[in-house]
Parts: C-alpha cells; structure tokens; sequence
C-alpha cells in the first residue's frame, strides 16, 4: 500500500523516463496501528533498488538498504545482512532514476544539509517542489545519535510506547553513510524517513 502522496506522483507529470520511481511497502500508520507483521520480502521490496530503508517483520530491527545489499540493524546495534526472503513489515525504496553528487559544507547541520538538497533540486527540476529524492550521504560526522527499534515487550504494545524507549546509540565521532528520503514538505507524513549504516 502506497503513501497517498506517493501514488498521486506516480500519476504526475513527474513520472516519466527522466525520472526514477519510489516505492513503499505498508504505511506509517499501520506501524503505529500495531502491525509489526511482515507484508513484504526483502527481495521484492530492496532486490533492485538503489538505496532503501524500512522496518523489520515484528520490529526486528531497523533496514537500510544501498544498491540491493539489505542490512537490519537490530537492537544491539550491530548491522547484519539479511536474506532476501526475510519479510518487513515498512519499507520506502528508490529505483532507476538519475544520480547526482553534491557537495556539503564541513559542519552542516540537518537544516544546512535540507537547504543543500532543496537547492539542488531547484537546479535541476522545473518542478522539484514535486520530487522525492533518495539520499545517501557518505562522510564523518560528530555529536551523532543513532537510533533503533526493539521487538515489543509485551503484546499489545504500541510503536509510540516503543519509540518513547528506542535503542539509542550516541558517538562523538562517527564515519560512515546517513541514507534517507526527502520528501516535498506537503507529503502526508505516512512516510518514516531516515536511517543509517556505518562504523564507529
């Protein structure tokens, strides 16, 4: 089930053979809901796609994905590939499209780096308030805070109250790539948006 704002771009004239295409498994509010089942494989989801990122079936941790290599991050923090028959339970992923490089300011901060991209997209995009755009940004970073989901303590148990105690990770230093999804600001928010992969 797509995002409403996904499937009313796929119609748009932003869908065409310039452009790539953004897919998504679930939606934020069946997390929210509680369904923490697996509605879709790793392979169908990330198998060929440039770059992804999602939930594990039963909140078994968080999915990044680069270039069809799928990892989970569980809740001790360590990536680990995963098979492409494991299921997710969310998933956003980019595929095709054209790739672009860019250059951040040293000490950019989220806002620095959203100013980065938006400014880009005007570059290149007559109609960039209409494109979602997969990131991958590739670098050092400090004062970072990495998070992760863990399986639900209890049934019943909601993904606010699991969210409210996330597995949190905090590093003055850390090397590695932050990948995401910027969304044009009046997406419908049924979109989670960000995640990570890297080493200390």
């Amino acid at each position: 089930m797509r995002d409403d704002h996904l499937h009313a771009l796929r119609r748009s004239r932003v869908h065409g053979p310039r452009h790539g295409e953004v897919e998504q498994a679930g939606t934020a509010s069946q997390l929210f809901a509680g369904h923490f089942e697996g509605i879709a494989t790793v392979e169908e989801e990330f198998g060929s796609s440039r770059l992804g990122i999602g939930v594990m079936h039963d909140l078994d941790g968080e999915v990044v994905s680069i270039n069809g290599t799928t990892w989970a991050i569980p809740s001790s923090g360590t990536p680990q590939i995963v098979a492409p028959s494991d299921t997710i339970a969310f998933g956003i992923s980019a595929h095709g499209g054209t790739r672009h490089e860019l250059a951040i300011e040293p000490g950019a901060d989220l806002e620095g780096i959203q100013q980065a991209i938006d400014t880009t997209l005007s570059a290149l995009h007559e109609d960039h308030e209409h494109i979602v755009c997969a990131v991958s940004i590739t670098g050092s970073f400090r004062d970072v805070l990495l998070r992760t989901v863990h399986h639900p303590d209890y049934e019943g148990e909601t993904l606010g109250e699991i969210i409210d105690d996330e597995i949190r990770f905090v590093f003055n230093q850390w090397q590695g790539s932050v990948v995401g999804f910027r969304y044009p600001d009046h997406s419908t928010g049924q979109t989670i948006r960000a995640s990570r992969r890297g080493s200390e």
